[in-house]
């Protein structure tokens, strides 16, 4: 974890990131070096703040329309309906 203005911030890979996003470690790449998403450059890798991606993920649902509680609600739904879901063959 890194000290950010006093409150320690966690820090996620880019390929963690394109997980919680659900988009492609490309575009997470890509979103750092514009800077839409608050990260740096260690090497090769990219490091993204955790605050970066829930301030990205509220703003693609503020821009939605979508309430952070429907969010929460159709998360808990899409678990629950991948764990019940029949598997084809």
């Amino acid at each position: 974890m890194t000290t950010v203005n006093s409150v320690e911030e966690k820090i996620v890979s880019s390929g963690t990131g394109a997980r919680i996003l659900g988009i492609s470690e490309r575009t997470v790449r890509y979103y750092c070096e514009i800077g839409q998403l608050r990260a740096y450059k260690l090497g090769k890798s990219w490091h993204i703040y955790r605050s970066s991606l829930d301030d990205l993920i509220r703003q693609r649902s503020n821009d939605l329309g979508i309430k952070e509680s429907a969010i929460a609600a159709g998360t808990a739904v899409a678990a629950s309906v991948s764990k019940h879901s029949p598997v084809r063959r």
